[in-house]
C-alpha cells in the first residue's frame, strides 16, 4: 500500500487517528519506497511554511508538533536562509543587465559562509534548548540504564528482549515488533555486528524520524558468534511507534529498525 503526500502531510504534522498513524508506522517499518516519500513529503512541508503558504490550523500543527526535532528545526534554519540568498540574487539580477563573466561570477561567488554562521548559531542555541527541556526526562533515564555492566545475560533473562541485526541484514528485522501492553518494566534490545569493535563512539535513537536519544561510548560485548550491542529501554518510555538506531562503525553508517504497537 502506498501513501499519498497529503495523507504524510498529515501524518508529519500528528493529525491523523492512533488507527491510521500506526498503519502508516507499520508500512514504513515495510517499505523503503514509502521512507523516501516521506523524506521529500517533510521537505516540501518546511518550503510550504517558510512560504507562509500553509493554513492557520496547518502552520499551528507544523510550530506544536513538527518542529519538536532537532534536525527538522536545522533544515527549516538552513532552507530559510538559502531561500532568502537566492532570492537576494534575482533580485540583484533585475537591477541591470549583466555580462556573462559577471553571471558567472555570481553564480560561483561563495555564499555559503554567510549560511554556515547564520545556522551555526542557530544550531547551537536549538541543541542549548533540547538539552534544557530534556535533561530531566527520558534521556537521562536512557543514559543511566545503560551505564550499566550488561555482561551476565542471566539477569536480564526475565525481561522483554528482542534480537535484531544490523542494516545489512535488515531484511532479518522484518516484523520486529514489541507489544507495548506485554513489556516488562525493562526492556534489552540485543543487536548483532558483523565488526569487532569495543564500544560504539555515538548511538542515536529516533523514534518515528524525530531523535529522542543520543548514546556516547556505548559498550560492545563480545560472544561466540562475534560481538553485539545491548542496551536497556525503560517500557514506560517505549510510546507505539518505529524505532531506529543508528551509528558510525568502520567509517560506515549503520544501524537497525524495530517497532512498537
Amino acid at each position: 500500500m502506498m501513501v499519498d503526500e497529503s495523507k504524510l502531510r498529515q501524518y508529519l504534522l500528528k493529525n491523523l487517528s492512533d488507527k491510521e498513524t500506526e498503519t502508516i508506522d507499520a508500512e514504513i517499518f515495510e517499505n523503503e519506497e514509502l521512507e523516501s516519500a516521506l523524506v521529500f513529503a517533510e521537505e516540501d512541508l518546511i518550503e510550504d511554511y517558510i512560504d507562509d503558504t500553509l493554513s492557520p490550523a496547518e502552520r499551528k500543527l507544523f510550530d506544536t508538533n513538527f518542529l519538536i526535532s532537532k534536525r527538522r528545526r536545522e533544515n527549516l534554519v538552513f532552507l530559510a536562509q538559502l531561500k532568502t540568498e537566492i532570492a537576494g540574487i534575482a533580485s540583484e539580477e533585475t537591477e541591470k543587465p549583466l555580462s556573462i563573466s559577471e553571471r558567472l561570477a555570481k553564480i560561483f561567488r561563495p555564499k555559503f559562509p554567510q549560511i554556515v554562521v547564520f545556522a551555526s548559531v542557530a544550531i547551537v542555541f536549538a541543541v542549548f534548548a533540547w538539552w534544557f527541556i530534556g535533561s530531566g526526562g527520558q534521556t537521562s533515564e536512557i543514559a543511566a540504564l545503560n551505564k550499566n555492566d550488561l555482561s551476565n545475560l542471566s539477569e536480564y533473562q526475565n525481561l522483554s528482549n528482542l534480537s535484531l541485526k544490523t542494516d545489512v541484514l535488515r531484511s532479518n528485522n522484518a516484523g520486529k515488533t514489541l507489544q507495548k501492553d506485554l513489556l516488562s518494566e525493562k526492556v534489552l534490545v540485543r543487536l548483532d555486528l558483523r565488526e569487532t569493535v569495543d564500544s560504539i563512539p555515538r548511538l542515536e535513537i529516533y523514534r518515528n524520524e524525530n531523535l529522542i536519544e543520543t548514546l556516547k561510548d556505548v559498550r560492545v560485548y563480545k560472544t561466540p558468534n562475534g560481538a553485539e550491542l545491548r542496551l536497556l529501554f525503560p517500557a514506560s518510555l517505549l510510546e507505539k511507534g518505529v524505532y531506529r538506531l543508528e551509528f558510525m562503525i568502520e567509517n560506515r553508517k549503520t544501524g537497525c529498525k524495530f517497532s512498537v504497537q
